[in-house]
């Protein structure tokens, strides 16, 4: 925060702010300032990224503890997913397909869902950066597609893939 008032229109310290809400469970908080400070008009992906990434934490808070499947706000999940479509179709990337597939799957559009899971495989296996990412996307993605067992594998090569070994990486790397 004492960067960003020394600077405040540095994108990065911007970003940091927006994360560090979002990360401290000030979801709606980081959504606005996300957009007050004009962060969706980025030209870094990652930037961009937070948006979906904050609606998607956002439609997860309104299921119910009990029986979160029960009286579900599609409608919050579709429209996450529609944002993570639309970086998606900038990008091409396997992070915003399996999120976006993912997300309709809960919205319950399934027919979308398959379609984005297997446009998020493809993307995964041009994927040329560190296996651990790309190897988690496909996992989900048959998981979506119903291929339980390769999905399997794929987890279990992933884990020969974090070289940490950071259980952290593990348990958010679809929840960037």
């Amino acid at each position: 925060q004492a960067a960003l008032k020394r600077s405040p229109n540095d994108e990065f310290f911007q970003y940091c702010s927006v994360l560090a809400l979002a990360r401290c469970h000030a979801k709606q908080v980081a959504l606005d300032r996300f957009y007050a400070y004009g962060l969706h008009r980025s030209h870094s992906e990652y930037v961009r990224a937070l948006e979906p990434r904050i609606l998607k934490d956002l439609a997860f808070q309104t299921l119910d503890r009990e029986q979160p499947f029960q009286n579900m706000d599609s409608e919050r999940f579709r429209v996450a997913a529609q944002t993570y479509h639309k970086e998606f179709d900038k990008t091409h990337s396997h992070y915003s397909a399996i999120n976006a597939a993912m997300l309709y799957m809960l919205a319950g559009d399934r027919e979308r869902a398959v379609v984005l899971a297997a446009a998020a495989t493809e993307a995964a296996h041009r994927d040329n950066g560190p296996r651990y990412f790309p190897l988690v996307t496909l996992a989900e993605a048959c998981i979506l597609l119903g291929r339980l067992e390769d999905a399997k594998q794929y987890l279990l090569e992933a884990a020969t893939h974090n070289d940490n070994n950071n259980l952290l990486t593990r348990s958010r790397s679809h929840n960037q």
